[in-house]
């Protein structure tokens, strides 16, 4: 069986895998012993075989594995890609962003229903804001339109008030001072034809019709002093302290540190307050020394009026001690107009009243700490 015909015979018998009978197998299993080259031909055959479908096998098991990983990484980037569009979205602004994934049990369906609930939270948040900024705006237009009829109402108020007290002003100079002048000319020439009693007691009554007149006068000068419209807020407060005070103590001044004057109704208002403030100082501080100072500061005109009198207690329920009720007259005067009032005092030390008013082109601001 040397030679090339048994080989060639050798060659053209099935392989292993057709070989399905007992007797084929002993058959097979004398030749691999008998025949030394038949079984390396054999088991070349069975190696390429092996090879070639091992080769099949993990070509097809590499395509399938690629075509899975990218469908699923497709498949994921995809959604992760829309979340972060939606992140992007809401970070811009736009509170009706939202993912658009399913909500699954795995992570990225989590992480959607997580955005998706902050997103609504965040929008009705958002909703709720802008209703209340524009109840807000509504309510600040209101207060606006009600402080606007507020000055309105004060400055005809402050000008009905002060042409009343020039209208009394008026009839005070001339009715009851000229009616009393007139009096005294009569007495003047009364006295020409008096014994010496009786020019006695002329001479009392020509004091007491002095004295009359002098009050009526000072009293006009409460009521409008015409200084006022004519020079300004500091003369007429000079005046005003001449008038008080005179040459007695307590010794006073005035420094001004107005750049321009006050409009004519915060003038008026600004002198009134002033005004009952030295009418306490007089009253009730025994002061030695007492100071007014002017100043503008916060869009506004400010006074300041210090003296270094006996001071007292000032009770927070009762912004007034007894003998004092003008401080809530100054307190709610000053309010009125857009301003603020207060008062720095204690027993022995003084006391300093502060208030301002703005400007009437300005919000009201608060009180300085």
């Amino acid at each position: 069986m040397k030679g090339p015909e048994p080989m060639q015979r050798l060659q053209h018998q099935p392989t292993v895998t057709h070989l399905t009978t007992f007797r084929a197998r002993l058959v097979l299993l004398v030749l691999l012993i008998v025949l030394p080259g038949f079984g390396l031909v054999l088991f070349g055959e069975i190696r390429r075989s092996f090879a070639d479908n091992l080769l099949e096998l993990l070509l097809i098991a590499l395509l399938v594995t690629a075509a899975a990983s990218l469908g699923a990484e497709l498949f994921v980037l995809r959604r992760v890609k829309s979340l972060v569009e939606a992140t992007c979205r809401l970070a811009a602004g736009d509170l009706t962003a939202r993912s658009g994934l399913p909500y699954g049990r795995d992570e990225l369906g989590q992480l959607g229903r997580s955005f998706d609930d902050m997103a609504t939270a965040l929008e009705l948040r958002q909703a709720r804001a802008e209703r209340a900024e524009a109840e807000l705006h509504r309510s600040l237009e209101a207060l606006r339109r009600a402080d606007a009829e507020r000055r309105r109402l004060l400055a005809y108020l402050t000008h009905a008030q002060e042409q009343e007290r020039g209208r009394i002003a008026s009839d005070i100079h001339d009715d009851s001072i000229q009616a009393i002048a007139a009096v005294g000319i009569r007495l003047e020439v009364l006295k020409r034809t008096l014994g010496p009693e009786q020019l006695q007691i002329m001479r009392g009554l020509e004091e007491s019709i002095g004295l009359s007149v002098a009050r009526l006068r000072h009293l006009l000068f409460e009521l409008r002093p015409p200084v006022l419209d004519r020079e300004g807020l500091a003369p007429a407060l000079r005046m005003c302290l001449d008038e008080m005070f005179g040459e007695s103590p307590p010794a006073h001044g005035v420094e001004n540190g107005f750049d321009c004057e006050p409009p004519p109704e915060i003038r008026t208002i600004l002198y009134r307050i002033a005004q009952e403030a030295l009418n306490n100082v007089r009253k009730h501080a025994r002061a030695s020394r007492v100071d007014v100072v002017l100043e503008e500061m916060d869009g506004g005109f400010a006074v300041r009026i210090r003296d270094d009198g006996v001071g007292f207690t000032m009770n927070g329920s009762s912004p007034s001690p007894p003998g004092h009720l003008g401080l809530t007259a100054m307190r709610e005067r000053s309010e009125l107009a857009g301003g603020w009032w207060r008062a720095t005092t204690s027993p022995g030390r003084g006391t300093t009243v502060e208030f301002w008013l703005p400007s009437g082109q300005t919000d009201r601001v608060g009180i300085p700490a």
